[in-house]
Order: structure tokens, then C-alpha cells, then sequence
């Protein structure tokens, strides 16, 4: 799953994921992803993400989370 706002970039992380074999689904929010990867447990086995969306994004990362 690619999270991001800016729709050039998306479209274009989009474009090389899938050009390397990868079925992306694509949000522009944090709600968005929240609601697929809810709706979807285990669907998803990576997340790239804009760390700086504008609007709410009240995202913190384990220790433990690799980045």
C-alpha cells in the first residue's frame, strides 16, 4: 500500500512498484489506509508512506518497526 498525498508522486511510486511485479493499492490519507488495512487484515504486506500528510496523521512507530 503506497500513502500519499501528493498525486504526482503517488503515481509515480505506483508506476515503479508495479513495474517491478507488485500489486499497489494507493491512498492519498491516513484514514484511507486505516480503513483498508481494517477492512483487509493481511491483504497488505508493505506499507510506504509519507511520514509528513498533511491533515491527521496521529501514526507513531514501535522501536521495534523497521524502517
Amino acid at each position: 500500500m503506497v500513502v500519499e498525498d501528493d498525486y504526482q508522486l503517488q503515481e509515480m511510486i505506483e508506476n515503479a512498484l508495479g513495474e517491478g511485479g507488485f500489486l499497489v493499492n494507493t491512498v492519498a490519507t491516513a484514514e484511507e489506509a486505516l480503513t483498508l488495512f481494517t477492512g483487509n487484515p493481511g491483504a497488505h504486506r508493505a506499507l510506504v508512506t509519507d511520514i509528513n500528510l498533511r491533515g491527521r496523521l496521529k501514526c507513531s512507530f514501535s522501536p521495534s518497526t523497521k524502517m
